[in-house]
């Protein structure tokens, strides 16, 4: 197809596209970015010969996204009767409206909060137990616990079934595989690979092996099914209000509103089971390296750890015993900022998920014209770091976040902040994942109200710290390793 139906940009070469940009090593991005200067907030980038257009202006990401047309994915070989790799339409608007509508429901019981406080006490005391074991002070590295800690507890939040209690334990290394470490498999030449037939040969696909333990699961899912259907273990009965897991949540949700539509079948067993492990994989994905930053956050910055914990004591008071809910939560304004500015300054994905143009050629803008079949991607990093959208963006700083007249946290719509993407696409546990992060990380302050966070003395203590891990992944951005201690108060 002619240059001329896309967005302007560099020139690809014959078969490789622009493999000069994705190719470069730790400044591909840099690369990619020098660029939008020159063509502008809509541009083209071939990886090979396939187009991409990538879009670097809020307001313009804003326009392109609310059009059904542009909420469509790229044809991927995974996932395909789920919700993220769906193309839009009267089957995925019904996936998105149970799911949603599940977590809500599920976001107002006890069973949340307690799954929280349990496996926050198990990984509180293994962290206390080895950084205090021997000596003093020991530093550990919070990597494996947080971990840990996401594993066990979003896996219970959503697949857990007594009967099958055994098999559930044994799931828990392939839980792992497609929320976290298929993520350390994948880079951009895996990419390329998918895209330039001679490369699959020689790079190793991570999809296969995530294909292998996504079918154990949804397996598991299906007899599960099977189990509640029987009535054989369902016998929570319809108040939803109970402690019910956000399994239970999901089956029931699906179930009253069939009831609701004359019994007619709103969704089949795959397209469930593949929405419910999706909840998992965006849940915990985006919860444990939000967490990681948000450790190192507190650690190099003292006084904004201090302020977190008064606010704390203030509102909750300086017992941990009292609970901490997704409801008094919202009344710690500082801890709320904090999270939203962490999730600003480091933004985990460079460009989230991509989209697909069907129909007929879109235009954005009344000026950029986006042709049939073409990926699309939105650069949120460098949205989240544009000047034109926030004064000082290199500077990390949580009071931008605050009303200065009512002492509030606040995040208006005008605000360019777009972790979980724009538009009728955006990430279905967004609700979930931003209630998640408040409470785990109000009670961890808790259960540490006696401690301070402190960052390992072999690292200096410069900026240097919090910039991202040099990697030739353009998907996720993640501090270097770094190890804590907690000093006595």
């Amino acid at each position: 197809m002619s240059l001329a139906n896309y967005p302007p940009g560099p020139l690809p070469l014959p078969l490789l596209g622009n493999f000069s940009i994705y190719s470069k090593r730790n400044n591909g991005l840099m690369e990619l970015r020098k660029l939008y200067k020159q063509y502008g907030p809509v541009m083209t980038v071939w990886v090979g010969p396939f187009p991409i257009v990538i879009i670097s202006d809020y307001t313009v990401s804003k326009l392109a996204f609310k059009h059904t047309q542009m909420a469509n994915r790229p044809l991927v070989e995974i996932n395909k009767y789920g919700i993220m790799a769906s193309d839009w339409g009267p089957e995925l608007t019904i996936k998105r409206k149970i799911t949603i509508s599940a977590i809500r429901k599920y976001m107002t019981t006890d069973h949340l909060n307690h799954t929280i406080d349990r496996y926050l006490r198990q990984m509180w005391s293994e962290m206390l137990a080895d950084s205090v074991d021997k000596q003093n002070n020991q530093s550990i590295s919070v990597d494996k616990y947080f971990d840990n800690f996401m594993i066990n507890f979003m896996s219970r939040v959503v697949f857990y079934n007594e009967t099958y209690k055994d098999r559930f334990e044994s799931l828990k290394s392939a839980m792992h595989y497609i929320s976290i470490d298929l993520f350390n498999d994948i880079n951009h030449y895996v990419y390329a690979a998918k895209l330039i037939p001679g490369l699959r040969y020689i790079v190793a696909n991570p999809l296969i092996k995530y294909n292998t333990h996504f079918d154990e699961i949804k397996q598991y899912l299906y007899d599960v099914f099977k189990l509640r259907d029987n009535n054989t273990v369902d016998n929570i009965g319809d108040d939803m209000s109970t402690g019910a897991d956000l399994f239970h949540m999901i089956f029931e949700t699906k179930r009253h509103m069939e009831t609701k539509n004359g019994g007619q079948l709103l969704i089949n067993d795959e397209g469930l089971a593949v929405s419910i492990i999706e909840v998992f994989q965006g849940s915990i994905e985006t919860m444990y390296q939000t967490f990681i930053w948000l450790i190192l956050m507190l650690a190099y910055f003292g006084d904004e750890q201090q302020k977190l914990r008064d606010e704390i004591n203030e509102v909750l008071g300086t017992d941990s015993v009292v609970q901490v809910t997704a409801d008094n939560a919202q009344r710690l304004h500082y801890l709320q900022a904090f999270i939203t500015e962490t999730m600003r300054y480091r933004t985990l994905a460079f460009f989230g998920l991509p989209h697909r143009s069907t129909g007929s050629t879109t235009i954005i803008d009344g000026k950029y014209k986006i042709p049939v079949n073409c990926f699309i991607a939105t650069d949120t990093e460098y949205i989240m770091h544009d000047p034109v959208n926030w004064p000082e963006p290199d500077k990390f700083n949580p009071g931008r976040f605050i009303n200065r007249h009512t002492g509030h946290y606040e995040l208006l719509a005008s605000h360019a902040w777009m972790p979980y993407g724009v538009g009728a696409r955006q990430c279905i546990g967004k609700c979930l994942s931003i209630s998640n992060l408040l409470v785990i990380l109000a009670r961890f302050l808790q259960l540490t109200r006696n401690y301070r966070i402190r960052l390992d003395s072999r690292h200096e203590f410069t900026d240097d710290i919090l910039k991202p891990h040099q990697t030739n992944s353009f998907i996720f951005q993640m501090p270097d390793k770094y190890r804590i201690y907690f000093e006595a108060n």
